[in-house]
């Protein structure tokens, strides 16, 4: 199993982007405009990825997030508490 690096980019506070990549492989990147319920779009979104590129949660060695995060953003919390979640299942 490769070790893939999950990237959760806060471009700005209105755009985020996501992508998970390794030494053989790397998904395009997947945009997301948060809004309302944004905790759930970007949970959703990152799902999507996984299945289209059909890579198992737990093969997530690593999360980095990336870019602008305001003190406590929701943004900020949202990436952070999915980063422990994914963290968790290895």
């Amino acid at each position: 199993m490769s070790r893939k690096i999950l990237i959760i980019n806060i471009i700005n506070q209105n755009r985020i982007s996501i992508q998970i990549k390794n030494a053989s492989m790397e998904t395009e990147d997947e945009y997301l405009t948060p809004g309302q319920g944004s905790d759930n779009m970007l949970i959703r979104l990152l799902d999507k990825i996984l299945l289209k590129n059909k890579i198992k949660k737990s093969s997530l060695k690593n999360i980095e997030i990336q870019g602008e995060i305001r003190g406590i953003s929701a943004l900020g919390l949202v990436a952070r508490a999915i980063k422990e979640a994914l963290l968790t299942l290895n």
